[in-house]
């Protein structure tokens, strides 16, 4: 069973049949066993205000209230807990209990499979990850979450991250607006604290299994959704700001990074099903299958 954690915004759980293929291969895809198919649960997010800079309202997975035990206070791992238990005797094979995650569904996931990859009073363990366009779920927040107002530096942060063996893959695309490929894109498209995909790797070294995969951007060109070596480059001056919204018309570098964040690695253009680059969600699905509990 794979468990998969949407994005923030207002398409929530829809965002499964809109915007993967995943739906597509409930039936036929084929794990390293030899058995095919697999169930999915698409978790609709909370209607949540987030303590961010920019003010963001609306249906997301709260990672910021880490509480990883059992029973948990965190509403969000506790409903994971209730709806495992209740599929589990339809058939679900317990040592194959899988995470997706995009955005906001990545950085919640990293911190359900950390959670729940050790045995639990929950009665189920997440044997392994693969998330998509996110970074550190322990970094800090910059609004004081009761009254809104900024605090003069981040807050709430985990000074070390939670140690756990549970594998989790990390797909980031060379150039990420929402979540930066690197400190130098985190400089220019101030993001959250934590939203640096390369500084979250370089943190969690030691302590997560964690294993990267770096594909190309739409400002890659006929390298989109390929393997790459490293982040895009912005030059030595950042993007100027922008004073309207992108258009899907728009070639400019910080739009084709925002793009990068929208599009899931699946290597499908959402409005219809045009192949623009290699299919990397099949990457994903092998990466868990080739690892269930033991």
């Amino acid at each position: 069973m794979i468990l998969f954690f949407h994005p923030g915004g207002a398409d929530g759980a829809d965002t499964l049949p809109l915007s993967t293929q995943l739906v597509n291969r409930l039936q036929a895809h084929e794990w390293p066993d030899g058995t095919r198919g697999f169930f999915i649960a698409a978790l609709h997010g909370r209607n949540l205000h987030y303590p961010t800079v920019a003010d963001r309202d609306g249906r997301h997975h709260d990672f910021l209230f880490r509480d990883l035990g059992y029973p948990s206070a965190n509403p969000d791992v506790a409903a994971v807990d209730a709806l495992v238990a209740s599929l589990l005797p339809e058939g679900v094979d317990p040592s194959r209990i899988y995470v997706m995650g995009w955005s906001n569904g990545g950085f919640f996931g990293q911190l359900l499979a950390i959670a729940r990859h050790s045995p639990t009073g929950a009665g189920y363990r997440i044997a392994a990850a693969s998330v998509f366009a996110t970074a550190d779920p322990f970094a800090g927040v910059e609004r004081d979450p009761q009254s809104d107002a900024l605090l003069p530096g981040p807050a709430c942060a985990l000074s070390q991250v939670p140690t756990s063996s549970v594998p989790i893959q990390l797909l980031y695309r060379t150039c990420d607006y929402a979540v930066p490929c690197d400190q130098a894109q985190a400089a220019c498209f101030h993001p959250e604290p934590g939203y640096d995909t390369t500084a979250w790797l370089a943190r969690a070294r030691g302590r997560l299994d964690i294993t990267p995969l770096l594909l190309g951007g739409y400002e890659s060109g006929e390298g989109f959704n390929r393997d790459a070596n490293t982040c895009h480059d912005l030059g030595p001056t950042c993007p100027p700001p922008r004073t309207a919204a992108c258009a899907t018309s728009d070639r400019d570098v910080d739009c084709l990074c925002y793009f990068n964040h929208l599009l899931w690695p699946d290597g499908v253009r959402d409005s219809g099903g045009t192949v623009i680059g290699p299919d990397r969600e099949l990457d994903m699905l092998r990466f868990l299958g080739a690892h269930p509990l033991r």
